[in-house]
């Protein structure tokens, strides 16, 4: 690494500044025509945002013009989305505008540098709610290496066209993973329009029993070895549980079941979050062994002459919980709405049993493939941090291989 010096940022800038914002009272403050960026509006590179200020509302806040070749980094909520201006721009509070001194270090280069030390700023984040950086920390707290402008020239070309490439093969990984939850979705959607036109539609509590949980006292949680497993809503988290719980981190006995009243779920239940936040990460389990659950949590147990356990959790997985909801702060999820769920399914529960294997084998095979590019898209984003890496650490070579 012939010629590389590491300097703090505040030795290879002109100036470093946080932005603002006018008062939304005054309408006159915005409509302008100077650029005034958000997070939202960062990009690697940055030619317009979609709001626009005054000169008065430039002159009434802390936010001043950065000039062309200026790189906007987010320091507040947000941390790490960093882009350079190609117009003049102000930002937002939160954003800073940094000027790089042309005599030591490139935009470019510089963005590219704050880019390879994205969790390092991240790290220096301090505050009790909001946790941010503060631009001054940033300039003198920030090491930078950096090699001789032409070196940096030479760096920057090279990552210019290998994170091309990337956003290419990103972008079709993305694609194919769109489709491929698209081609699912129609799959599941015309085997079940077929129920429309072959079943009767009835309400679910003709087919199942829908329960919650009981109240689970501190003092009685944090058993491993009675014999009746009690989930709770995080339960849905262990592994080994994605699909089926098993795995419970609280047990009972079945004296202390009878003092909780707790109902007995059976094998073949269909479990889920029931209040609060729990509501949206739509989690539907089902159940495979006898077990007990808490309050948070509620219940539909398939009558087994009626009801085939396996087609109850797929209707359930293609029902988002939230409209099963209300929309009171606290959202919750009441028995009697669930009760009244209108569904179709076939009266002969062999025909139940073969669409629910024809639904799981389209769910497994949307969820390989889901896998597949989901791996793809983070084995790109890890090729990125390497090759930041490797060129900070004076090893990037002429040409890197990208894969497609």
């Amino acid at each position: 690494m012939t010629g590389w010096r590491t300097q703090r940022l505040a030795d290879v800038i002109l100036d470093i500044k946080d932005g603002g914002t006018p008062s939304r009272s005054n309408p006159s403050y915005f409509g302008g025509a100077i650029t005034w960026c958000v997070v939202k509006d960062i990009q690697p590179e940055i030619h317009a945002s979609a709001e626009y200020l005054t000169p008065s509302g430039l002159a009434n806040c802390s936010a001043k013009v950065w000039p062309i070749g200026s790189v906007i980094i987010s320091l507040g909520a947000t941390i790490g989305e960093i882009g350079i201006a190609k117009v003049p721009v102000a930002t937002k509070q939160g954003l800073a505008g940094i000027v790089p001194n042309p005599e030591r270090v490139t935009s470019e280069f510089l963005a590219y540098a704050l880019h390879e030390q994205v969790n390092t700023i991240r790290a220096m984040a301090r505050g009790a709610t909001i946790k941010e950086v503060r631009p001054k920390r940033l300039a003198d707290e920030l090491l930078i290496h950096t090699p001789p402008l032409d070196e940096q020239r030479r760096i920057v070309a090279v990552l210019d066209e290998a994170f091309a490439a990337i956003a290419t093969a990103t972008a079709n990984a993305e694609r194919n993973l769109a489709n491929a939850r698209l081609s699912g979705r129609l799959a599941l959607e015309s085997l079940l329009s077929r129920l429309v036109a072959e079943c009767d539609e009835v309400e679910i509590r003709e087919l199942a029993e829908i329960e919650s949980g009981a109240g689970f006292p501190d003092r009685f949680q944090g058993k491993a070895d009675e014999a009746i497993p009690f989930f709770k809503v995080g339960d849905m988290n262990t592994p080994g549980n994605e699909t089926i719980m098993t795995a419970a981190n609280h047990t009972i006995s079945e004296i202390t079941r009878s003092q909780l009243r707790a109902r007995v779920f059976p094998v073949g239940s269909v479990l889920f979050p029931k209040v609060g936040g729990a509501i949206a990460t739509d989690k539907k389990r089902l159940v495979g062994v006898p077990c007990c659950v808490d309050n948070n949590v509620m219940g539909i147990i398939p009558n087994p002459e009626k009801l085939d356990a396996t087609l109850l959790l797929q209707l359930m997985v293609n029902k988002p919980l939230k409209e099963f909801s209300n929309d009171a702060g606290l959202p919750s999820i009441r028995k009697s709405t669930v009760a009244a769920w209108r569904v179709r399914v076939p009266k002969e529960l062999e025909t139940q049993k073969l669409l629910a294997e024809r639904l799981t084998d389209i769910a497994a095979a949307v969820s390989d493939l889901t896998e597949k590019y989901g791996r793809k898209l983070h084995s790109l984003n890890e090729l990125k941090q390497s090759l930041l890496h490797r060129a900070f650490s004076g090893e990037l070579s002429e040409r890197e291989p990208i894969p497609a």
